[in-house]
């Protein structure tokens, strides 16, 4: 196939034909054709026009996209690369509005705080069924790692003295296991008469040769770092607004809806990963929250 420059100049010359009746034409009849580049660019220009057109709606598309990432993919978003691989599956996101919140009554004047009676309560006074709740909540604290699993850290790193196991616990456990230690200690009273099961690692805290005396204030300090670089760690910026009430110059922060991991999802992991643990074989590895022989710490 011929191709054809628009911009070169062409001369036509006539076809001579033996029968032609026609006279061919004198040099100065022929008419000398060149095309203007202009009239190419008019040609050509809407369907760049309409490239750089579509490539900048695209790139806008995309930056929006960046922007409101969470918004358009908050019930699945892929871990990140930090996660236990094995929970992967698991990890989802949705939207909730935090119980608990301050609110004012207009009828008594005064400030309360908002609970839901629909879902277990792990904070107030102390009782027997907040305890259970807690229990709940850490069930299965600590699982097991397998040898593929435990390699990418510390040569260090060793299993426990009993079942030969490595072990590790989500930091979001660590976390609120460090939370109920803060809980227990704002009602040491309380607890100092009603341990329960965690006498038992306490008295052993006491009788170890390897933990400090004020081993107390240590784990507390530990705990209160925790929470906060966890907290930083987050950095959720939903905004808390500020209601102001009964004409008072305080301002209540009264916290709104907030993008969340799916708490139900990773809790059935940590259950799925304790009765792969137990077909494994031998005795469960306890936490120090638990009545058994071999407990754990974080």
């Amino acid at each position: 196939m011929a191709i054809v420059d628009p911009f070169k100049e062409h001369i036509y010359q006539p076809v001579h034909h033996e029968d032609s009746d026609l006279e061919s034409p004198t040099s100065s009849e022929f008419i000398e054709h060149k095309p203007h580049r202009k009239s190419y660019i008019s040609l050509v220009w809407p369907w760049i026009a309409s490239t750089i057109t579509f490539a900048l709606i695209s790139a806008y598309l995309l930056f929006q996209q960046q922007i409101n990432g969470w918004s358009t993919c908050v019930t699945a978003s892929p871990a990140f690369r930090t996660d236990f691989k094995d929970s992967h599956p698991y990890i989802s996101y949705e939207e909730r509005v935090y119980t608990g919140r301050f609110w004012y009554n207009e009828t008594i004047g005064k400030v309360y705080r908002d609970v839901d009676p629909s879902e277990p309560q792990y904070f107030g006074l102390p009782s027997p069924e907040i305890d259970a709740a807690w229990d709940d909540l850490l069930r299965g604290e600590f699982v097991d790692m397998t040898e593929e699993e435990a390699a990418p850290f510390d040569a260090d790193l060793n299993t426990d003295p009993t079942k030969h196991h490595y072990h590790m616990e989500p930091d979001m456990f660590h976390s609120l296991h460090c939370l109920n230690a803060i809980r227990m200690k704002l009602d040491s009273d309380y607890y100092s008469q009603h341990m329960g099961h965690h006498q038992t690692f306490n008295q052993r805290i006491q009788e170890s040769p390897h933990f400090p005396d004020d081993w107390s204030r240590i784990h507390m300090d530990h705990c209160l770092d925790q929470l906060r670089q966890s907290i930083q760690c987050q950095g959720d910026m939903s905004p808390v607004p500020l209601y102001f009430f009964g004409g008072d110059h305080i301002g209540l922060g009264v916290g709104q809806t907030h993008t969340c991991r799916k708490w139900g999802p990773m809790r059935k992991w940590m259950d799925v990963r304790k009765e792969r643990d137990d077909e494994r074989g031998g005795k469960e590895v306890h936490t120090n929250d638990d009545q058994h022989s071999h407990e754990m710490h974080s």
